[in-house]
């Protein structure tokens, strides 16, 4: 189960309303790809990992992963 806290939200062009969160999840959970705000912030609870929404190309980064 995925919980977070929504600390802002844009509307782009078109109309589409993304939103800025930071959360936890676990590893096996689905991270949310749609409406989410490039930046936005999810940490693993079960592994420590933290991850940054890309949101041009609409994919979860680890932090720090090179």
């Amino acid at each position: 189960m995925i919980t977070y806290n929504v600390t802002d939200y844009e509307i782009r062009e078109g109309g589409e309303k993304v939103q800025e969160i930071s959360g936890f999840c676990l590893s096996s959970d689905t991270k949310p790809t749609s409406g989410i705000a490039n930046g936005s912030i999810l940490t693993e609870m079960n592994t420590g990992k933290v991850f940054l929404f890309n949101e041009a190309g609409k994919a979860w980064v680890e932090f720090g992963a090179y």
